[in-house]
């Protein structure tokens, strides 16, 4: 089986939906009479999901880009705009409103049949907060927006909370993003090294790599070893927030202070 029906049939799912929309766009293949809706709904969707399935533009687009991101050209296909427009037209064409009552709700049983009840999902948990984010995330980020002497903040966190502190502030500057947490893509930070891939936090060789980058801020949750205390090394012990040990780097603080600081006025 050629690898673009498998990367096809993994994007689908259970393929209810995708089936639901092969059955409008051949249904509206028979009924839809504009061309323009024809060649917008129908024919270009079509040539796309060709293209798509083709070995030679799997190979390209791996060879120019990313093979991992390869089933992002379906996003391409309008399947809820086609559903939904092939349902409206197949009512409208219904001559009682009687019918078109019951064509609705059937139509609607479908497409809830169609897919599946996310909040059962294990990956949904409930909101601690308005902004749909870890609490301890909000928390050491608003500690450290209110510490901030400027506008520039550099900060290191454990990574279980990188995805989330650019989501709540882009104030805060992170020293490594996602890119460096999916293992797939081979991406290497040293400080991520230091702070994720060993036992013990080696905080002289963690400074040697943050102080030339004006980091200021460096996150540690409580249960990580270090291999010395860090306010010996400078850094200031400001609280622990919610099992995280909030620490400011005094010494690049003083050098934004005296170098940079008045370019990042606090807002």
């Amino acid at each position: 089986m050629p690898e673009t029906i498998t990367i096809l049939k993994n994007y689908t799912g259970t393929g209810y939906l995708f089936t639901l929309y092969l059955t409008s766009v051949a249904y509206l293949l028979f009924t839809e009479k504009e061309k323009h809706l024809r060649a917008l709904i129908i024919y270009t969707p079509l040539t796309l999901l060709l293209i798509f399935l083709l070995p030679v533009t799997h190979r390209l687009y791996s060879a120019a880009l990313d093979e991992e991101t390869y089933y992002r050209m379906l996003w391409l296909l309008p399947l809820g705009i086609t559903i939904a427009y092939s349902g409206a037209k197949f009512l409208t064409g219904l001559k009682k409103d009687s019918y078109r009552r019951v064509g609705l709700c059937a139509l609607a049983i479908v497409i809830i049949l169609a897919g599946t009840y996310v909040y059962s999902s294990p990956n949904i948990s409930k909101a601690e907060n308005l902004y749909n984010l870890p609490g301890a995330t909000v928390n050491v980020s608003e500690y450290i927006l209110n510490d901030a002497e400027f506008d520039f903040i550099y900060a290191v966190f454990p990574k279980e909370h990188v995805h989330f502190v650019r989501q709540y502030s882009s104030k805060i500057r992170l020293a490594y993003g996602r890119d460096v947490l999916v293992d797939r893509w081979g991406f290497f930070n040293p400080i991520h090294d230091i702070m994720e891939n060993h036992e013990i936090i080696d905080i002289a060789s963690l400074l040697e790599i943050t102080r030339p980058k004006l980091i200021n801020y460096i996150v540690i949750h409580w249960t990580r070893a270090t291999c010395d205390n860090p306010e010996n090394y400078g850094l200031i012990l400001l609280d622990q927030v919610d099992g995280l040990l909030i620490y400011r780097d005094e010494i690049v603080a003083i050098e934004i202070r005296e170098t940079i600081g008045q370019y990042f006025p606090k807002s």
